[in-house]
């Protein structure tokens, strides 16, 4: 359900788009009441009620009809993350000098990285690809 730059908005990718941002609002906790204590022990001990966070982008790279459209993507985050996060990606297309942007499904997400099914691309077109994703855990 790509938007493409110089069509009309559809109503229905515009309703789909307002349903999945409620729905990843109301994932999001409250940053004000988050909290976090230290303990004074040897060891590096951090305890924190907050949420963890990681933004980022992958590098780009091919995708060729006929051939396999999972991709795997490890996170930043050194060590990952103390629990499985929830993940939201979007995807930039790029292909003969155009880009639209689009939804990507994360098939699997882990403590250190996640998964993504990419949509095939039309026969004989090679698409470039890059992903915007957000990871919570909280």
């Amino acid at each position: 359900m790509p938007f493409v730059d110089g069509e009309p908005i559809d109503a229905a990718k515009l309703g789909a788009l307002e349903t999945k941002l409620n729905q990843l609002q109301s994932l999001i906790p409250t940053f004000g009441s988050s909290t976090i204590s230290l303990t004074t022990s040897t060891t590096n001990n951090v305890v924190s009620s907050g949420p963890e966070l990681e933004a980022g982008n992958t590098p780009t790279f091919e995708l060729i009809p006929g051939n396999q459209n999972i991709k795997d993507f490890i996170f930043k985050k050194d060590g990952g993350f103390t629990k499985p996060p929830v993940v939201v990606a979007c995807g930039r297309y790029g292909a003969a000098g155009k880009q639209t942007h689009g939804d990507i499904n994360v098939v699997s997400v882990s403590q250190t990285g996640f998964s993504i099914s990419c949509p095939l691309p039309s026969t004989g077109i090679k698409h470039t690809i890059g992903i915007n994703y957000i990871a919570i855990a909280y």
